[in-house]
């Protein structure tokens, strides 16, 4: 299970995915996000830090484009979706997968 810092800065980055579907982010927001992000996520390599990082640079790429916000918010949306998915128990058994 993720630490509490880490599933906060998810639903901050779900928070910040939702107002780039609906057209309505500033660039306080992103910034915010990716220095949360920046401060919490220790290994840089975690795919929800790599999908927060992304997302910072792309907005800043097309931030007056609101469709390729609506499309980089919904690939920062499923990011966090599957980040924070709960790991099912007994995973590192192999008496049960092998």
């Amino acid at each position: 299970m993720r630490p509490r810092e880490h599933l906060q800065v998810l639903f901050a980055a779900l928070d910040v995915a939702y107002q780039a579907k609906a057209g309505v982010i500033t660039a306080f927001d992103v910034d915010t996000l990716r220095s949360t992000a920046e401060q919490v996520f220790q290994d840089h390599g975690d795919l929800a830090f790599r999908a927060i990082n992304s997302f910072a640079t792309e907005y800043q790429l097309c931030r007056y484009d609101t469709a390729r916000l609506a499309e980089i918010g919904e690939e920062l949306r499923r990011v966090v979706e599957i980040e924070s998915r709960p790991v099912p128990p007994g995973q590192d058994r192999a008496d049960l997968h092998g």
